[in-house]
């Protein structure tokens, strides 16, 4: 089972890629969410209630989109490094917060009240969370319970003081509530790069698995590859021993030290003329030399040993 916490540089580099594409997907979303808050200022302009964005909206929404094109111009250069983890969730808290407050501070005094737009910031803590990265994940957490008192305490002020009365859950027991349950909310959100992390963890004990196996797989054939090789080198070395024995023993004629005939290799003894022909194809004729011609003819052997002589020199 591959450990939870694993810090190989496999795994950090698993993690940083892993990151590197949430990053990215994240930003297409915040391009989304610049075009939904667009529409919705638009609509409360159409309807006549600048309230909900109090001349400053779409100022901050400007702000958004600026921000969106400097991580956008930095991911597209490989700048968007570990700094992003941290400066992002600190800059959508800062605009959200400075929104919702420019909403209460338009509100009238009876619809000052708790709303859920303040879920922005546990969506705001949710993709942090994604960014594998606890350190970014706390303190967008810390940014997060600091923005919801900073908008609660601005809208506070334009409370009722009969509807608070009235409302307890609108005032500071409501708040203490909705702030630890968004603190509880805001834990849940470690389990998802614990997770995240423990399947990559996963994923890079199956990588060394598959390299331990390959690697065995390769050594193996290697191993096989040089004793085949090794088995033919010997094979190879007794082929051409045996050869060099069988062209010694080609290179033995047996004859007969009487007769003068031959030996093949199947143990017949064959006159040299049938020799030759079943071994050579060679068709043998007959004739003397100058010695024998001598020795069987002594009267006339000086004058034919003559006249042949002066042939082929002629022939020449």
């Amino acid at each position: 089972m591959p450990q939870m916490y694993a810090q190989s540089p496999f795994f950090r580099q698993l993690v940083a890629q892993e990151s590197r594409r949430i990053f990215f997907s994240q930003l297409k979303a915040r391009w989304v969410f610049s075009l939904l808050l667009a529409g919705n200022l638009c609509l409360a302009w159409a309807l006549d209630r600048p309230q909900f964005h109090a001349g400053q909206g779409f100022k901050l929404l400007a702000g958004f989109l600026l921000f969106n094109a400097i991580l956008q111009w930095c991911g597209a250069r490989g700048w968007a490094g570990t700094w992003t983890i941290f400066v992002t969730p600190l800059v959508d808290h800062i605009l959200i917060s400075l929104h919702l407050i420019f909403i209460a501070r338009g509100l009238a005094s009876a619809h000052a009240v708790w709303v859920p737009e303040n879920l922005i910031f546990l969506f705001i803590s949710f993709y942090t969370a994604l960014r594998l990265d606890y350190r970014g994940l706390a303190f967008s957490l810390v940014c997060n319970l600091a923005a919801f008192n900073l908008v609660f305490y601005f809208s506070l002020a334009k409370l009722d003081s009969a509807l608070l009365a009235d409302l307890p859950l609108l005032g500071s027991p409501g708040h203490l509530t909705r702030l630890l349950y968004l603190a509880a909310l805001g834990a849940f959100f470690f389990f998802i790069p614990l997770v995240l992390r423990h399947l990559l963890a996963k994923q890079e004990a199956y990588f060394h698995i598959r390299r331990r196996l390959r690697d065995d797989h390769s050594q193996e054939l290697e191993r096989k590859v040089a004793e085949r090789s090794a088995q033919l080198r010997q094979t190879n070395l007794e082929l051409q021993t045996a050869l060099d024995e069988v062209r010694a023993l080609e290179g033995l004629l047996p004859i007969c030290s009487r007769c003068k005939k031959i030996r093949d290799d199947q143990g017949r003894w064959l006159g040299m003329e049938q020799y030759l022909a079943q071994r050579a194809g060679i068709r043998v004729t007959h004739g003397l030399c100058e010695e024998c011609f001598s020795v069987i003819y002594p009267e006339i052997a000086d004058e034919v040993i003559s006249q042949l002589r002066d042939l082929e020199a002629k022939k020449k």
